[in-house]
């Protein structure tokens, strides 16, 4: 009778070991596949945060283009108006010396 008790003891520590094992086999594949997901959600938030951080790039760069642009204009109109202003003043002054020289010859 001892013995068949004992026997029904290691039987029930041997499934217990057995059990175990399997507990444990399950927890690492789930611990595995916990860090697979948590990796490629990391991957997936740090490659928004990269576009985000393109796209405002890029809008820096539009926005510094449109100024660089703005300015240029500016700099040609400015550089147009004072060919004009400096064509006008000669003329005024060609005219004014005509107008002197015709005054003292009559």
């Amino acid at each position: 009778h001892n013995a068949l008790i004992e026997e029904k003891r290691k039987l029930q520590e041997c499934y217990i070991k057995e059990e175990l094992e399997r507990q444990k086999e399950k927890d690492k594949r789930l611990k595995e596949a916990v860090l697979t997901i948590q990796s490629y959600f990391r991957g997936h938030q740090a490659r928004i945060v990269a576009a985000k951080m393109k796209e405002d790039k890029r809008r820096k760069e539009n926005i510094a283009a449109g100024i660089i642009q703005s300015c240029w204009r500016l700099y040609k109109r400015t550089k147009l108006t004072t060919k004009a202003v400096i064509k006008i003043q000669t003329c005024w002054r060609k005219y004014r010396q005509r107008c002197l020289i015709h005054s003292i010859l009559e």
